[in-house]
């Protein structure tokens, strides 16, 4: 069944889908920014209903169940873990408590769509990915840049090798959102958002993005990390001034790949004018193919010795059976979010009407989420010592090793 925006009504799908199996039911820990997508998100999508929300804020949890209409609003995320109605976890609380949310819902055999870091540590990251997948739970992390029809029309060109291998990646990740002493967050206390700061949240997108692109793996890396501001501000009952923990509000990174491809990439939450620039562009023998996420329906080809293209995103050639609008209708971030849920969602409904015809998946799992842990890592560790650090592509825990040379 091919899953596509609601314009004919939910309750014509969820006949349709008795035919089946039974609606999927949903739970949502965390009632923020993140959740308020994931539930938005979801309400989009046949067969799945979101019937819990759990936040320790009774304000916020009791808004978020009004807006979108859910029913049962917790206090405790372990009430929701533990409901035998919920049979999929959206894990969308802050880094620090990944860990614990995603073990005790492997441990209730739910199934788990985690937001990105996966963890705050690879031990943490590990042992999760471990226990989901000798549990047999469907896992995800919410690498959704993977899912503009755009990045997949990319994938696909890019692995039809029409313009030849690719010898060099650059580009970044770049936001304005921690410029000032009072732009406070959660992600800047590393007891509750891990080590890393932008590497973890912005860093993670853009190296999973070029990896899942080229089909290539980060082998090597080599950083310089920066932190603009002595001092940061939480305001809450007056202003208090306290000490700015962030490890990298900006940096640039250079790495290497297994296949030998050269990568050179700025990351940056303290970058003036710049609200949410992903941009990447892939050198290859023959063309430059490039693209930004704040003109996410176009694709660059640059070329030597004729005219540059700016090719306009076909949903045709990349969208398979995931939600995708028409040709000349804009798409952005929530469509992307939307097709990851699609994916996930689609291989949670094929495992629970035991069918493995229903979508085919390609939705990033756990493992990728782990990969992206390990990769921060190697970030923080090379900048601490100021070299290159080789990083283990099995993906299983390792010791960081540096470079002799530098």
């Amino acid at each position: 069944m091919q899953l596509e925006y609601d314009e004919a009504g939910r309750d014509g799908e969820r006949r349709r889908d008795r035919e089946v199996g039974s609606q999927t039911r949903v739970g949502i820990v965390g009632a923020g920014f993140m959740a308020a997508a994931h539930a938005a998100a979801l309400q989009r999508l046949p067969n799945v209903d979101v019937i819990a929300v759990a936040s320790p804020s009774p304000a916020r949890r009791t808004e978020f169940a009004n807006v979108f209409e859910i029913p049962l609003a917790l206090g405790d995320w372990r009430s929701l873990v533990e409901n035998s109605e919920v049979d999929v976890v959206h894990n969308c609380t802050p880094a620090g408590l990944h860990t614990e949310v995603n073990l005790a819902a492997v441990s209730a055999g739910k199934h788990i769509l985690c937001e990105k870091p996966l963890a705050t540590s690879s031990t943490d990251a590990f042992a999760v990915t471990k226990a989901a997948e000798q549990r047999g739970v469907i896992t995800g992390v919410c690498f959704n840049y993977r899912y503009y029809s755009a990045t997949r029309q990319l994938k696909e060109l890019i692995a039809s090798g029409r313009y030849g291998s690719i010898h060099q990646v650059h580009g970044g990740y770049l936001q304005d959102w921690l410029l000032r002493p009072s732009d406070d967050n959660w992600r800047l206390d590393p007891d509750i958002g891990g080590p890393s700061t932008a590497i973890a949240d912005i860093g993670s997108h853009w190296f999973d993005l070029v990896e899942h692109l080229t089909g290539d793996t980060v082998s090597a890396v080599c950083a310089d990390l920066g932190t603009l501001r002595p001092i940061s501000c939480r305001r809450a009952d007056g202003v208090v001034e306290k000490p700015n923990m962030a490890n990298d509000e900006f940096g640039s990174i250079l790495a290497t790949t297994v296949g030998g491809t050269r990568i050179a990439a700025v990351f940056s939450q303290v970058s003036a004018g710049n609200k949410n620039r992903l941009h990447v562009e892939f050198d290859t023998s023959e063309a430059s193919l490039a693209w930004d996420q704040e003109s996410p329906n176009q694709l660059r080809v640059g070329r030597h010795e004729e005219p540059s293209q700016v090719w306009e995103r076909n949903p045709d050639s990349a969208a398979g059976l995931l939600p995708a609008l028409p040709s000349g209708h804009p798409e952005g971030w929530n469509d992307a979010l939307i097709a990851l849920c699609a994916d996930f969602h689609g291989a949670v409904r094929a495992r629970r009407s035991n069918s493995s015809s229903l979508m085919p998946t390609t939705h990033p799992s756990l493992r990728d989420g782990l990969r992206m842990v390990q990769f921060t890592e190697a970030v923080l560790a090379s900048h601490a010592k100021r070299g290159w650090v080789d990083l283990d592509p099995a993906g299983e825990p390792a010791t960081l090793t540096q470079r002799a040379e530098l």
